[in-house]
């Protein structure tokens, strides 16, 4: 399978199944708006689909009363799904934040958990190099927490893609032949950009950064990151974002500062996700400054791992 034949599997379910097709058309002609924060810009989309995954309660008795609905059998009927190397299949979500949205769990019901499936986010990148992929963790944005997935959408749409080395905001931490590691220097942003030709490399320095996020994290790193990979220009890149929370306090608030959000990947690359009109209306640039400081790894912690991650060499 390759790009063309996604793309054809996208038309074909638009055409079969009608309330994906009615929810692609009212992506259309969603509110957003955009905010700037320290010269960066930030888009806050108002999508009221998404409210299930928003507020989706991701507790042990919560996971056990429900059905998976990204195990096959029980899809919506109208719902298809393109496999990929006999482990994962492409599946149309109907009810998207981009124009072009899949969702691409494992064909068994198994944890979300990224270490055991790294090396298949890199083919997912390099097989399909227009797409964006992207990894929630189960305590960082992922509301089926129980079935491991990924999620792939257009390259280009997120904010975040326009951040590279050359940013003022960016230094490196590591370099290596064809290896490299950028770390963001925002107080309130804490992610880092890997870089690498090769799928090895990539490997390498990964693992580099998951032992140390391993160390901070006490072990549970796989549910507190979320990843978002592109290949371009013949490399890959990588964002990792280290969270310190799932949620913001404002999301639990009742009261005239409430916003129900609950960031996951496009969040973290720049585009805000509000499934009520209040939320929408209230977000701007201190809240997109709050939300991010919150819910990131915060300056100390994040100091600490580069600390510690520059003495291994």
């Amino acid at each position: 399978m390759n790009s063309s034949d996604l793309f054809e599997f996208f038309k074909q379910q638009l055409k079969t199944w009608e309330i994906a097709d009615k929810n692609y058309k009212a992506l259309e002609n969603q509110n957003e708006k955009t905010v700037i924060l320290d010269e960066y810009e930030y888009k806050i989309q108002y999508n009221p689909n998404r409210v299930f995954s928003t507020k989706a309660k991701i507790d042990k008795k919560s996971i056990e009363s429900r059905k998976c609905f990204l195990c096959n059998s029980n899809l919506f009927k109208e719902q298809d799904s393109v496999n990929y190397k006999s482990k994962f299949d492409f599946l149309l979500n109907p009810y998207p934040i981009m124009p072009m949205h899949f969702t691409i769990p494992n064909m068994k019901h198994v944890d979300q958990q990224i270490s055991p499936y790294f090396t298949d986010f890199l083919d997912l990148i390099v097989d399909f190099p227009e797409m964006l992929f992207m990894y929630n963790g189960a305590k960082c944005g992922a509301s089926l927490p129980d079935h491991m997935h990924f999620q792939a959408i257009k390259q280009n749409l997120l904010p975040i893609e326009r951040i590279n080395a050359d940013d003022k905001n960016i230094k490196c931490i590591y370099a290596k032949s064809k290896e490299f590691i950028y770390v963001s220097t925002l107080e309130y942003r804490s992610f880092l950009i890997l870089e690498s030709d090769n799928k090895l490399g990539m490997k390498y320095i990964y693992d580099k950064i998951i032992n140390q996020f391993s160390d901070l994290y006490y072990g549970d790193y796989q549910d507190k990151i979320n990843l978002i990979g592109k290949f371009i220009n013949n490399k890959y890149r990588i964002y990792i974002f280290p969270r310190s929370a799932h949620r913001p306090y404002q999301y639990y608030s009742k009261n005239d500062n409430s916003i129900i959000i609950s960031p996951g990947c496009i969040d973290m690359g720049g585009v805000f996700i509000c499934s009520d009109f209040d939320s929408f209306n209230r977000m701007n640039s201190s809240y997109v400054k709050s939300i991010l400081s919150q819910v990131s790894m915060g300056e100390k912690k994040f100091q600490k791992f580069i600390d510690n991650f520059k003495k291994q060499f």
